[in-house]
């Protein structure tokens, strides 16, 4: 919980007492998933990681968030796009699990089409390793986020 607060820095609006949740990045250090696959590897670990943010939402019912998951280069458009929306929704219901309204939950899956993508090819087409694993991710936004607008 420590982590959360330090890493998703919550904000509250007391006038409206809503909780804004700050752009969460979770890579494949924090977030771990099987090789091409959309399952942790140790579920117990995610729920940790997660269990934070599904405080938070449980602060304030109103606050939705959109859950946008992404995957290195280099792999086909079409298996990287279903990948990283299945991570995404994997996510998703680790915090439904948990409590959080499914309703408050959108996702999306943009393989390696995010704004946040890092160039992980090298001149030969080849990943490097460091690079993807960085774009191996998800990324959680509140809707009310000004960044989450490019995303409704």
């Amino acid at each position: 919980k420590e982590k959360f607060v330090t890493r998703f820095l919550l904000a509250t609006n007391l006038l409206y007492e809503e909780v804004i949740v700050k752009k969460m990045v979770l890579d494949s250090n924090e977030l771990r998933f099987e090789g091409d696959k959309a399952e942790f590897i140790d579920i117990k670990e995610a729920k940790q990681v997660l269990s934070g943010l599904a405080e938070a939402l449980s602060i304030n019912q109103k606050t939705e968030i959109i859950i946008i998951g992404s995957t290195a280069g280099g792999k086909n458009k079409k298996f990287s796009k279903r990948l990283s929306a299945d991570r995404a929704n994997a996510v998703k219901n680790v915090l439904v699990s948990m409590g959080v309204e499914e309703g408050r939950i959108k996702t999306l899956g943009l393989a390696d089409e995010d704004p946040w993508h890092i160039a992980d090819l090298n001149e030969s087409g080849h990943q490097i390793e460091d690079l993807a694993a960085q774009n191996r991710k998800v990324v959680i936004l509140d809707t009310n986020d000004e960044e989450a607008a490019q995303f409704k």
